[in-house]
């Protein structure tokens, strides 16, 4: 409580020097309404921890989580929820959507699968299913949501999810022009274009449509990332570190980037940095087959031939893209002889 009233004297909620401050749910409520999310989820836990069977007060207590980028504390708040109110749909759903988000796909499944009669619902599940690598289910619930709402953006998604992992990069490509014709704002489907043209070989589509993305959105840290990745591929070494760098900037941990920065160091003679840049990327991701194919690399060119060996089995059980296959089998028969 005291936490509270030094919160509300210091943002002007109440006089400092008034014997009556406002509620709880009133500094909640006006700190919702202003949007300062954070001072409104301090309000919010305390005034559930007054009353915790107001069951109203727990969605804008999450949203004030999810506006700060805390899914997880989200998550904790749903599912007190629904913990409340079994029957609540409404709840469960937005908890299923916080699992998928979070990568914890298997409960998601299990939470949304009994409740599925929305499009938002379908398309969740699709999601789920898509990047469990499961394509019939995948597309199943996906086409469910489409069938009732044909502009679902996320449904459109997970088919050129599934279009890709399946090798069919044209027409993944495909769904990902129809979701931005739908919605040019569709930060995500940027990268993933340019990414697959780069994969069909076409550097000049990917580069112009990187180009395209970035004069729209300039910071767009995977677009920056994947640029860098298409001029690594052409050998200009310069322009795909300054991406590199430019990703490195704005978020530090990017795993993908770390990787491919210490791909193009070992490209230019630079093994020690190579091995440094892989490494962090491996300790942000240590479910990355390229980085583990980089370390091999690594290993390789000091002659390390037990250790490339043993990063190529790391890659082989780690999750990679099919067109990867391939490589890593060949890499197995040079190094692990």
């Amino acid at each position: 409580m005291k936490r509270l009233l030094f919160l509300l004297c210091a943002l002007g909620y109440w006089a400092c020097e008034s014997d009556t401050p406002p509620t709880a749910i009133e500094v909640a409520e006006a700190a919702y309404e202003r949007g300062d999310y954070d001072s409104a989820a301090v309000a919010y836990r305390a005034a559930l921890a007054e009353d915790s069977t107001q069951t109203e007060w727990y969605r804008p207590l999450a949203h004030s989580y999810e506006a700060q980028g805390d899914q997880f504390s989200a998550i904790g708040v749903y599912e007190q929820l629904v913990a409340l109110q079994p029957d609540n749909q409404d709840a469960k759903l937005k908890l299923g959507q916080l699992y998928r988000r979070t990568q914890q796909y298997k409960k998601a499944i299990a939470l949304l699968v009994p409740i599925a009669q929305t499009p938002n619902a379908w398309a969740s599940l699709g999601a789920c299913y898509a990047a469990l690598g499961q394509a019939e289910q995948a597309v199943e619930q996906s086409g469910q949501a489409l069938a009732q709402d044909s502009a679902h953006l996320l449904a459109w998604h997970n088919l050129a999810v599934v279009a890709e992992q399946q090798g069919i990069l044209q027409v993944a490509i495909g769904y990902h022009e129809r979701i931005l014709a739908l919605d040019s704002t569709y930060w995500a489907s940027y990268p993933l274009v340019s990414n697959l043209y780069s994969s069909m070989g076409q550097t000049e589509k990917a580069l112009a449509y990187g180009k395209k993305a970035l004069a729209v959105f300039p910071n767009h840290v995977e677009m920056l990332n994947n640029m860098g990745f298409i001029h690594l591929e052409l050998e200009q070494y310069p322009e795909a570190l300054g991406y590199f760098d430019r990703v490195l900037e704005q978020d530090p941990n990017h795993a993908y980037a770390h990787n491919n920065r210490g791909y193009l160091l070992l490209q230019e003679g630079k093994v020690a940095a190579a091995q440094a840049s892989v490494a962090e990327s491996l300790l942000l991701d240590a479910d990355n087959a390229y980085a583990y194919r980089n370390l091999a690399l690594i290993y390789a060119e000091q002659n390390q031939q037990e250790e490339a060996c043993a990063a190529v089995q790391k890659a082989q059980q780690a999750s990679y893209a099919p067109r990867l296959r391939t490589e890593l089998a060949e890499l197995s028969q040079n190094f692990c002889k």
